[in-house]
């Protein structure tokens, strides 16, 4: 009987353990599907991940329909943009609004909202002017710098935001893939366990035969059960891979995933849609060998690296069969390979689109600059003929002239791939004939724009066919150019590319044709005006030479002749004088009697002499002293009046400086005297003779030793041997002012001597100390208010520290105490009833979040960081809310620094500012209402700080012992800032800071 109570307890005890072994294994494969499953976080970067792409999809249809001629064209495009714009913003949105639910940090994707936000102004702004049809401001905009640095700010942005949700997902793929190992791992040696013990009780049952049917009941119910739960586990992992699948399904892009040696593993029907590839045929198949023929071996090398480098690749091809563009995006693993692929064909046509328009009008903005400033018609022809084969990317361009004798075109200049093309060139004519229904020749003949977009199929190019195909020209235009409504030459482009010019080309093409017919009429203008001046020089040849001033007008007083120096000292030209009446220079500071005077003595054939007060064409004020006279034929007829002037400016000038220097002298707050070798004063300005209490007519009869100080007999011996050594004396000195009171002064004095080195008089300026010294009192007050702060803070760090060691001995000791305590309960009671287990864990995690909220309480104690992840007005709002709570007071914030991204110094000190001034009001003000003003205004942040409490005398405040007020001051002044108090006892308190924003 003893025997057998052993063996019974021996048995119990091994199946005890077989049964603990199980539970374990259970709690493993329970485990084991939840690593499975997708996590929160990793469901939440893929979502953000899906706003990311359809957000730059929304931007690549922007940026391909911002095109001036199609939104002139194409109203209809203004209305694509604004939806794209929406859906972008859509989609921005969603992604802002997964950000607290990531590990993304939030400052990149507010970084990116701000750049978007500024790129859809530009926009906004480009739309506008499309409408308006102001296509050169259009242009401009396209050129601007920060038109383009928009956009690269933003792809920037948006693809490091990329980056970062994708090495978080692969965070969360290797951490999934890790636990997964160690679950299997745990699982497999747990069930190798069970199956041994399983072994060594069916021996032991087969040995035992009366037992043997009862243990092979037990045996098959198990393993039932055993069997019943993988399968319910196995189907729960499908169900999750099918949602997964399903997910991918809906999505249009093409989706294809492949394991570590790339076989495909999976791809949705859209894989089909896109490149005829049938799902269920290429799942199993090495990826390489379906897309051989479709990327090229390229691209394939890039999937390669991509899994090799685990970064991300991304890469464009052409699908031939399919005729369309597709982007591919290659997102690497420890586990394989996911492509994601996209139709950009229509985006890829429309980009290439805006790469031709921006060609053109940079080629037509170039060109206008040439056309603009040309001196000359043949170098005009030959730089635009370069613009358009460099900046157009035209083929081959050239500019022929029309010799209406002889019915032919000469080219006259070139450029680009010619290859002998003068050669049959020079066989055109403008005759109706076969050699003269070319493009050339109709355009000279008709007087207006042929083209063709196809020679290769054109009967009228057949003369010139095979020459153009053999050169690469597949389309063709010509453009005459006009001379006063006449054809006197045409400007011919070609294209490698058929169908090229369409009719917005060919209008800006039309466009430079007559920027060239106008430069032209201008050359022949001038041409013109240059030989009547040649004429005019050889009349006027003498007079030009004249340094002086020289201007002849008719008895009108209009003006028919200036020489050069007249153009020189006045800044008009020839032309732009010639017919004007020289009132046109008048200031109008020259008196009206002066010109009353002049016109009488005219009219009374007198010469008239004297002084006139004009403008330059820049506006810069001359005078002039004047000889005019009256010019008469031999009939003794006045005909003309001829003026010989002379610039007196610099004269005048001297004299009005002297004047100048007398009066700054007079008003200069500095001491300025003279004084004679026995010390008489000669000269004292305004400034000396008020502090003397003297008129500037006794001031001779005094002499500087009546106000010399005792400090000044002191160091007189000192000057005296100074001046005489060197000539100049320089030092601190006083003198006694007419009130009694010791003035010190920086002084400077200078020995003046005549022609014989004989010393005849002392000069000296001086400027007040009085502020110097109060100056440098203050300063050593501040000092000393420095180091008593400083003092005060070491003081204060001691006690913070001693504050900071109690709470954590406290409120984290006792906390993590009771965690152990509660863990060790666990540890004891882990195999006991579940719901206890539960509640026990319930309380474990309320002592966790307090321990939490006491450590984040410690933690912002010592540093905001609310400051770096809500920005200085979100930590301003938490900041009023928690004094609201704890002092019951109305707090009323106004600001609009919302969206500023503001600087981290300027946002601490502005938050201890504003945090330290609530504490103050707290404690000292009794006040019941606060009113918050932060505004940024010109580049500056203006902080107000007002409350209705009791107040206090600002003058009696001692920093000393209100180190606070002193250390909110400092912070201000740090940054180069104003920090203001205004306080009226029982009307409250206002505290006013300024500081540059960046």
């Amino acid at each position: 009987m003893k025997f057998s109570r052993t063996k019974l307890l021996i048995y119990i005890s091994f199946l005890g353990f077989f049964f603990t072994l199980l539970v374990f294994d259970l709690v493993v494969l329970y485990n084991l599907k939840n690593t499975l499953q997708q996590t929160k976080g990793e469901k939440v970067v893929l979502q953000m991940m899906l706003h990311l792409d359809k957000f730059q999809l929304s931007l690549t249809e922007i940026e391909s329909q911002e095109k001036p001629f199609l939104l002139y064209h194409y109203p209809e495009k203004v209305i694509k943009i604004t939806k794209a714009w929406n859906k972008a913003e859509t989609e921005l949105n969603g992604l802002k609004e997964l950000r607290n639910y990531s590990n993304i940090p939030i400052s990149q994707i507010l970084t990116l909202d701000s750049l978007f936000q500024l790129r859809k102004r530009y926009s906004q702004q480009f739309v506008l002017l499309s409408q308006e049809g102001k296509f050169d401001n259009v242009y401009k905009l396209l050129n601007n710098s920060g038109f383009d640095i928009s956009w690269d700010l933003l792809n920037s942005q948006y693809n490091t935001v990329s980056d970062l949700g994708r090495v978080s997902l692969k965070l969360y793929h290797d951490n999934q893939d890790q636990k997964s190992i160690r679950t299997i791992r745990s699982f497999g040696i747990i069930s190798a366990v069970i199956f041994l013990f399983m072994g060594f009780i069916l021996w032991r049952l087969i040995r035992q035969t009366n037992k043997k049917n009862k243990l092979l009941t037990e045996k098959e119910s198990l393993s039932s059960s055993l069997t019943k739960l993988n399968a319910s586990l196995e189907i729960r992992v499908h169900e999750q891979i099918d949602l997964l699948n399903a997910v991918f399904e809906r999505v249009k892009d093409g989706v294809i995933g492949t394991d570590q040696q790339f076989f495909i593993n999976y791809a949705n029907d859209s894989v089909e849609i896109l490149l005829e590839l049938n799902p269920e045929i290429i799942i199993g198949k090495q990826l390489f060998e379906i897309f051989s023929g479709i990327i090229g071996e390229e691209n394939n090398s890039l999937i390669a690296t991509c899994m090799e480098n685990q970064e991300k690749v991304s890469f464009e091809f052409w699908h031939e069969y399919k005729n369309k563009w597709f982007i591919v995006n290659c997102y690497p693993s420890s586990n394989g390979i996911s492509l994601y692929l996209k139709d950009i064909t229509e985006n890829k046509l429309a980009d290439l689109e805006l790469g031709k328009s921006k060609r053109l009008y940079e080629f037509i903005s170039n060109a206008n600059d040439i056309i603009l400033y040309a001196t000359d018609a043949d170098q005009m022809f030959s730089e635009v003929c370069k613009i358009a084969v460099h900046t157009g990317n035209f083929l081959f361009s050239w500019i022929g002239l029309h010799d209406s004798e002889k019915h032919i075109i000469k080219p006259v200049a070139w450029a680009g791939h010619e290859e002998g093309a003068k050669s049959f060139t020079n066989t055109i004519t403008t005759l109706d004939e076969p050699k003269g229904r070319g493009p050339s020749g109709k355009a000279i003949r008709e007087g207006v724009y042929v083209y063709s977009n196809d020679i290769e199929n054109d009967p009228a190019m057949l003369p010139w066919k095979d020459e153009c195909l053999k050169r690469g020209y597949r389309s063709i235009i010509a453009v005459p150019i006009k001379l006063k409504g006449i054809v006197v030459a045409v400007f011919v482009l070609t294209s490698s590319k058929v169908f090229y010019f369409t009719k917005d080309e060919i209008q800006l093409l039309e466009r430079v044709a007559e920027n060239i017919s106008y430069a032209l009429t201008n050359l022949e203008i001038n041409r013109k005006r240059k030989e009547a001046e040649k004429q005019l020089q050889k009349v006027s040849l003498a007079v030009e030479q004249s340094f002086s001033i020289i201007c002849i007008t008719d008895t009108d007083g209009n003006i028919e002749y200036v020489n050069d120096a007249f153009t020189e000292q006045t800044g008009y030209s020839y032309e732009e004088v010639m017919g004007q009446n020289p009132r046109i220079m008048q200031s109008g500071f020259t008196d009206p009697s002066v010109y009353i005077d002049l016109w009488n003595k005219l009219n009374n054939n007198q010469v008239w002499r004297g002084e006139f007060c004009n403008r330059k064409k820049n506006g810069e004020i001359y005078w002039e002293h004047a000889v005019i006279s009256p010019i008469r034929n031999e009939e003794g007829v006045i005909t003309n009046f001829i003026g010989v002037k002379e610039n007196i400016t610099e004269k005048r000038k001297l004299e009005s400086e002297q004047k100048e220097l007398i009066k700054i002298i007079e008003n200069t707050t500095a001491f300025v005297a003279t004084v004679d070798m026995q010390g008489n004063f000669l000269y004292a300005n305004s400034s000396v003779r008020e502090a003397l209490g003297v008129t500037e007519e006794n001031i001779s009869v005094l002499n500087i030793e009546e106000f010399r100080s005792a400090q000044g007999l002191l160091i007189k011996p000192l000057i005296n041997t100074s001046l005489l050594n060197s000539g100049k004396w320089v030092g601190e000195n006083s003198y006694f002012t007419k009130n009694g009171i010791e003035l010190p002064i920086l002084q400077v004095a200078i020995l003046h001597k005549d022609e014989n080195d004989k010393p005849t008089h002392i000069s000296t300026t001086a400027i007040d100390l009085t502020r110097v010294r109060e100056i440098e009192k203050e300063t050593e007050r501040l000092n000393k208010e420095l180091r008593d702060l400083s003092n005060h803070l070491l003081n204060l760090s001691e006690i913070e520290k001693k504050d900071i060691a109690r709470e954590i001995h406290d409120d984290l000791g006792q906390g993590l105490t009771g965690l152990k305590l509660n863990a060790a309960w666990i540890k004891r009671h882990i195999g006991e009833d579940r719901k206890i287990l539960e509640e026990k864990i319930e309380e474990l995690m309320e002592e966790i979040n307090t321990i939490m909220a006491s450590f984040r309480r410690i933690y912002i104690s010592l540093h905001p960081s609310m400051l770096d992840e809500l920005g200085l007005y979100g930590s301003i709002q938490w900041l009023i809310n928690t004094f609201i709570k704890s002092s019951g007071i109305t707090i009323h914030l106004a600001s609009n620094i919302e969206h500023e991204n503001i600087a981290f110094t300027r946002t601490l000190a502005l938050y201890r500012v504003i945090q330290e001034s609530l504490t103050n009001i707290i404690r000292h003000a009794g006040a019941t209402f606060v009113t918050i003003s932060l505004f940024k205004q010109d580049n500056r942040l203006k902080l107000e700080i007002k409350d209705n409490g009791c107040g206090f005398d600002e003058l009696k405040v001692d920093t000393q012992l209100h180190h606070g007020l002193l250390g909110m001051r400092e912070r201000i002044m740090a940054l180069n800032g104003s920090f203001v108090i205004k306080s009226v006892i029982g009307e409250g308190t206002i505290i006013s800071t300024n500081i540059s924003f960046e």
